[in-house]
């Protein structure tokens, strides 16, 4: 029988002595004893969630970081997003431009630790589950571990198989080594501490090996299942992995050794998309709800848009704990203060490529300042498609809110530092940094002109 310690700030564990006989030493409970308690199964699938809202590794060097703020440094990583404010203390930055792979940087451990701590977690559970003794409660335990592993693994080797840059704008050193196809080292239940001490990379292909088969487990063990709340998965969710699964595999037929059929896979990804939003239920964002900042994007309860979402509660400790005993760095997005997690002053913004591509009648642009800042025409009626206006040699002209009443101005008025959008009821601007410090500091030079809604 394998023994789990128990570590105080783990959540899986906590107060669970009363549901446990005590009849080994009690630093100690062995895995026969968790399997009987439903609550203690019951607390290590609920550690799943919490650990996606906050996760710290010291030895590693790894600041508090959350699922979410992993994607969003991710983000940064991809061009499409770019720091444009002050860089200091700025774990964003060293995505957006490139310093991930410096010598004696941590951030670039960041995807391995977080990922293989929740890989960890889904094994321990799987490994726990006797399949041949299940009721509907522990299907529905090893649904949501395999479908969680699924998506872990998915975006692990995502971010680290190797792709050579398309963007001409930028030179890069070839590798030494061929690294084509090669993935990640792959951990399972079935892993034994031996083989996870030598556990060399594996293929890509591996890897969606076992995602594939990680997905059809979670499609056995989901169906019938009834989800409680938006952070588990349920038979959509996996059909949403497929797609995403299958989408990546058409697109990677170049450099795969065994997944070969491109169109196939393309066919597998749209079907399975329409099967996931149609088991799902979902509907896109109303342009209301997309700009309303208490019950919109942000808000997984209050409108029909949300599959699958992370969620920070109040009762959260792993994420309300930690050197800073704050939300501060699981939170890493949260830019409406002047410092937040080592992001000093640091601003989001698009890459003018990216947002040119936005139609000036597609109400998700409204997400982003214009380069001109509080350009609205005169003309604009509400609940009618943005209004651009310019002259002929491409100038604004009607600007409602134009200092001196100047129609082509861009330079905002005196109380724009502040500016609340179309009326009280509406969406609002917040800065952390007055508009016109902001835009003095805008990264121009690399192409980015564009600043984020920052909701209050």
């Amino acid at each position: 029988m394998k023994k789990y310690k128990i570590l105080l700030a783990a959540a899986a564990l906590l107060g669970l002595s009363s549901c446990i006989e005590e009849t080994l030493p009690t630093e100690y409970v062995l895995n026969d004893q968790i399997q009987a308690s439903e609550s203690a199964l019951q607390g290590m699938v609920n550690s799943i969630y919490t650990s996606m809202g906050g996760y710290i590794n010291d030895d590693g060097g790894i600041e508090m970081i959350s699922y979410g703020s992993m994607r969003a440094m991710l983000e940064h990583s991809t061009t499409q997003f770019v720091c444009s404010g002050a860089n200091g203390y700025n774990t964003m930055g060293a995505y957006c431009y490139g310093a991930i792979s410096a010598t004696g940087s941590n951030r670039g451990l960041y995807p391995s630790y977080l990922y293989y701590s929740y890989i960890k977690n889904v094994n321990d559970i799987i490994g726990m589950i006797d399949v041949n003794d299940l009721d509907d409660t522990k299907k529905g335990y090893l649904g949501v571990s395999y479908a969680y592993r699924a998506l872990y693994y998915l975006d692990l080797v995502q971010i680290m198989e190797y792709k050579k840059p398309t963007d001409s704008r930028y030179s890069y050193v070839s590798p030494e080594n061929d690294l084509t196809n090669l993935g990640v080292p792959i951990v399972t239940e079935k892993t034994t501490s031996e083989e996870a001490s030598n556990n060399p990379r594996a293929t890509v292909d591996a890897a969606y090996d076992l995602i594939l088969s990680d997905l059809q487990q979670a499609e056995t063990y989901l169906s019938g299942y009834t989800r409680t709340d938006k952070t588990q998965p349920n038979l959509a969710v996996v059909y949403g992995l497929y797609a995403r699964t299958y989408a990546n595999l058409a697109s990677r037929v170049k450099t795969s050794a065994t997944y070969k059929d491109e169109a196939s896979y393309w066919q597998k990804s749209g079907e399975y998309a329409d099967k996931a939003i149609s088991v799902a239920g979902c509907t896109p964002l109303t342009e209301a709800e997309w700009t309303d900042p208490v019950n919109g994007f942000n808000n997984r309860n209050s409108q029909n848009s949300w599959m699958w979402a992370t969620s920070i509660s109040e009762g959260n400790t792993t994420a309300a704990t930690g050197n800073n005993q704050s939300f501060s760095f699981a939170m890493i997005f949260g830019t409406e203060t002047t410092f937040s997690v080592y992001g000093w002053r640091v601003g989001r913004s698009l890459d003018r490529k990216w947002y040119e591509r936005l139609s000036d009648n597609d109400f998700r642009k409204k997400s982003w300042l214009d380069p001109s800042f509080f350009y609205e025409s005169k003309n604009q009626k509400e609940g009618e498609p943005y209004l651009v206006e310019r002259d002929a040699d491409g100038k604004f002209i009607n600007n409602k809110w134009a200092l001196n009443d100047v129609s082509t101005s861009t330079t905002q008025s005196d109380w724009s530092d502040d500016y609340s959008g179309f009326g009280p009821d509406k969406y609002q601007y917040k800065y952390n940094s007055s508009a016109s410090w902001i835009r003095a500091r805008i990264n121009s030079s690399n192409g980015f002109q564009s600043w984020p809604w920052l909701y209050v």
